[in-house]
């Protein structure tokens, strides 16, 4: 299946290998994960099985996609192998207990210009709440990161951030919310950036 391009305001996204484009200017912009990865490359999965790995990628891009899909909405029937629709009724149910009857949109992308940085939030609830949803075994140390991106560049600023950690093998009810403090994953996300920079500066006198 070809994913089709996105367009969020000036920004057109370009799913198929992740590709941020600012319209006006032309400009491409480096995706948040990108930046994380070249700064901090620590994952659990490192030295896990590379089929394993894509497959968790795939189920968890198809969980992110239905639970969109429910925002949008409101309902859903839900046609994905079972190992994914557990994931969706977990994930439904923690979104409910967190944010019942809050309005919420799904996929909303941010960007600074200045840092030539964007990126896509899975949720943002009541322009006050940033949520992502991982279905990743561990939790990772690179989601302040993430999280800090997105607190950075959305407006307004949040009040509060989390992840909707869904694994039915790690949690006896099958999932968590994980809250963030706000300033202190701004604050990683700033020297985060600014290491990124230096990085690409050192590259270019590399070459």
């Amino acid at each position: 299946m070809v994913e089709l391009d996105s367009i969020q305001g000036d920004i057109r996204y370009r799913p198929q290998d992740h590709r941020y484009t600012h319209i006006p200017t032309g400009r491409e912009l480096t995706s948040v994960s990108r930046v994380i990865q070249r700064i901090y490359a620590v994952k659990s999965w490192d030295g896990a099985d590379p089929w394993k790995v894509e497959h968790a990628r795939i189920r968890g891009t198809a969980v992110d996609r239905v639970m969109s899909v429910y925002l949008k909405e409101g309902s859903i029937v839900i046609r994905e192998p079972l190992e994914i629709q557990e994931r969706v009724v977990i994930a439904q149910r923690l979104f409910e207990e967190q944010f019942a009857g809050q309005p919420a949109d799904a996929q909303v992308i941010v960007y600074s210009l200045e840092d030539g940085v964007a990126g896509t939030m899975d949720f943002w609830i009541n322009r006050k709440v940033i949520a992502d949803l991982k279905c990743t075994w561990a939790v990772e140390s690179s989601w302040a990161l993430q999280l800090g991106a997105y607190a950075t560049y959305a407006a307004p600023p949040p009040e509060r951030l989390g992840v909707l950690h869904v694994h039915p093998k790690v949690y006896r009810n099958g999932g968590k919310w994980i809250e963030y403090p706000v300033d202190l994953c701004r604050q990683f996300w700033a020297s985060a950036i600014r290491w990124w920079k230096d990085s690409e500066a050192l590259v270019a006198i590399r070459k």
